[in-house]
């Protein structure tokens, strides 16, 4: 999905940091999963699919893209490092997840997007 098919991406302020953040709809994210499993969560951008968090100078200035979870829903947060909330998040970047229920082996690098996509077969 793309940012720009998720909605507005909006403010927020955790643990005193300004961040802005987009909900990712995930309805097969359980609780269950989220304790026992695994989710990874990646982003494409122009090039290259990275997974998150993701560090990289954004509109002149540091910014990190992480996330969070909850049941049905993955939280894309993207913090400025200058502690402005400046920097948004594009409507052009495409976001993945992977969610491994617990117990399921993985023979394949997590942090390489196409390779967990060949391991576990998902459609481009």
């Amino acid at each position: 999905m793309t940012v720009s098919s998720l909605g507005a991406v909006s403010d927020t302020i955790i643990d005193g940091s300004l961040l802005k953040i987009v909900h990712l709809p995930a309805p097969e994210l359980t609780a269950e999963l989220l304790n026992t499993g695994v989710l990874l969560v990646y982003m494409r951008f122009s090039n290259g699919t990275w997974q998150l968090p993701y560090t990289s100078d954004a509109a002149g200035k540091p910014s990190t893209l992480d996330y969070f979870a909850k049941p049905g829903d993955i939280i894309i947060t993207r913090f400025s490092h200058d502690d402005s909330g400046s920097v948004s998040i594009s409507g052009g970047i495409q976001f993945r997840y992977v969610i491994i229920p617990g117990g399921v082996p993985v023979g394949a690098n997590i942090a390489d997007y196409e390779a967990m996509q060949q391991y576990f077969g998902i459609p481009d």
